[in-house]
C-alpha cells in the first residue's frame, strides 16, 4: 500500500495518467489482499479443523460483488454524476 502513497505525493508521476492507474490498482488488489487475508486465510475454529469456502459461498460473493459493479454502471449511465471533461485541442 506504499506504492500508491508514494505516486501521489511525488511531483511528476502525480499527473501521469499511467502511475495514477498503477496506484489505484495497486490500492484495490491491497484492500481485496486484506479482506481476503483476515476472512479466509487466517481464520482458525479450532481443534485442527480446517475452514475454506464451499463453491456456493465463494459464487454467491462472487455474486454480491457483480450486483453492485452492474448498479455501479446503471447508476453512472442513468444519473450523469461523472461527466466527461472535454479539452480544447489547437
Amino acid at each position: 500500500m506504499t506504492l500508491p502513497l508514494l505516486t501521489l505525493f511525488l511531483g511528476e508521476k502525480k499527473s501521469d495518467s499511467r502511475w495514477l492507474f498503477i496506484s489505484a490498482l495497486s490500492m484495490l488488489l491491497g484492500a481485496a489482499l486484506w479482506r481476503l487475508n483476515y476472512s479466509m486465510i487466517m481464520y482458525d475454529p479450532g481443534n485442527g479443523y480446517r475452514y475454506f469456502p464451499s463453491a456456493e459461498e465463494l459464487l454467491i460473493s462472487i455474486g454480491f460483488v457483480s450486483i453492485e459493479i452492474c448498479a455501479y454502471i446503471f447508476n453512472n449511465s442513468s444519473i450523469p454524476c461523472l461527466t466527461c471533461v472535454e479539452r480544447k485541442t489547437s
